[in-house]
């Protein structure tokens, strides 16, 4: 079954009709085309409460495309249960129907009605007809089709009774953007609403109004604003049907929906290990070369950079890493090899050599980014005698000791994607 591009839309579409007044009613046929086989659909229609009202009656599905043995999977009208329960996107002014056929049978009629609406009209106003979420699923091959993967085009209509200035009321233009496109959970996205433009005579934009599809870091999952740009932090790793309603100075509504791609991503990025060819007992002068390793524990590429320094704060060097993914139990790793450090003209002393990762990404986990060794240099003796008395030998001893066991213990401690939660 290749994948068709179905088109839902609502007949009639558009009702400029100043004729119906309250008490009126409208009888609107949700239809499909060009669809695939299906065996289940599930659709939420929004619509303007304070122009148009809905009761637990208003949906027909006789004569749907599913044929009479159709069941009903959830019905629910201004976010009251008739069948079943209501989900996230039910809420005043949104009716929902969810049909399907038992065993994942599928009809292979191409087009046809879902369901019929009534609405009644409550005033005089203008109403945006908004298909908030099309699902049409075939069950015999667990496919799903809806505007998330775009197999499914919506056409939205629109109901006015009332007339602004000379004409009747128009919709103000909704449009929106979001960064990133694809964003992770806790990760500060921004959208942008700037493109959005009021279309009346003499009328400006006066709220936009975002539909978030959750509640997250104390944020309602409705959130009026002024001001066209606004960010959110997402909680989990979904699809959600953000919406932005855009409401200008006379009080016309309409609204655009976009599916948001909310990814789980765990970056960690850490050392992996550091060795030295020349560590006890070293001659100034000698030159000490450092190995470290680099390692990317994350769920995606990372660049990385891993620095060596000496403790007096002489740069050693640094190297730049690209690391494929990692993650689950794996990392991806990289060497800096053989960095020489030339002993000349340093005196006699224990040196700690530090190895630290840096990225631009942020990280997940923070105490695994840095590691630290010894180097014991020592008089050179004359005569084969070495010119430090015990009491020197034995305290270089003992500090090198000491600091040998510290940088062993952070080696040997266990990756940090045994140790973290993911």
């Amino acid at each position: 079954m290749s994948p068709a591009t179905a088109t839902v839309s609502l007949v009639p579409q558009n009702i400029s009709d100043v004729s119906k007044v309250a008490g009126s009613s409208l009888v609107l046929n949700v239809s499909v085309a060009f669809t695939p086989s299906i065996s289940a659909f599930d659709l939420w229609v929004q619509f303007n409460p304070n122009v148009l009202s809905a009761s637990t009656s208003s949906i027909d599905y006789t004569g749907n495309i599913l044929g009479s043995d159709a069941q009903v999977q959830s019905e629910c009208i201004n976010n009251e249960a008739v069948i079943g329960s209501c989900g996230s996107l039910d809420a005043q002014g949104v009716a929902n129907l969810g049909l399907f056929l038992l065993g994942g049978r599928t009809t292979s009629v191409s087009a046809g009605l879902l369901f019929r609406l009534t609405l009644n009209v409550v005033k005089a106003g203008f109403s945006q007809l908004h298909l908030l979420e099309v699902v049409l699923a075939n069950g015999v091959t667990n496919v799903k089709y809806d505007s998330d993967s775009a197999t499914v085009i919506t056409q939205d209509g629109f109901f006015v009774n009332e007339f602004c200035g000379s004409t009747f009321c128009r919709a103000p233009s909704v449009d929106f953007t979001f960064l990133p496109v694809q964003p992770s959970i806790g990760a500060t996205v921004t959208f942008n609403a700037s493109a959005s433009k009021a279309t009346n005579p003499n009328a400006q934009i006066a709220t936009y109004i975002w539909f978030w599809d959750e509640i997250c870091h104390a944020v309602a999952t409705t959130q009026p604003t002024p001001l066209p740009i606004i960010t959110h932090v997402f909680c989990n790793k979904q699809i959600y049907h953000v919406s932005l309603t855009v409401s200008d100075t006379l009080g016309i509504l309409w609204t655009r929906t976009e599916p948001v791609n909310v990814t789980y991503v765990f970056v960690d990025v850490s050392y992996g290990g550091i060795q030295l060819d020349h560590q006890y007992n070293v001659y100034p002068g000698t030159v000490v070369h450092i190995t470290a390793g680099i390692r990317n524990n994350s769920t995606l590429p990372v660049n990385a950079t891993l620095t060596i320094t000496l403790d007096t704060g002489l740069f050693l060097g640094n190297k730049s890493f690209s690391l494929a993914e990692g993650g689950s139990g794996k990392s991806t790793t990289g060497t800096y090899d053989q960095v020489p450090w030339d002993t000349t003209n340093f005196s006699p002393r224990v040196y700690r050599i530090d190895v630290r990762v840096s990225s631009n990404a942020h990280q997940n986990v923070t105490n695994d980014k840095s590691t630290s060794t010894y180097v014991q240099l020592i008089v050179q003796p004359q005569g084969g005698t070495l010119s430090l008395s015990l009491f020197q030998t034995t305290g270089l001893g003992i500090i090198v000791f000491v600091g040998a066991l510290a940088g062993l213990a952070r080696l040997r401690k266990k990756p940090s994607w045994e140790r973290e939660p993911l």
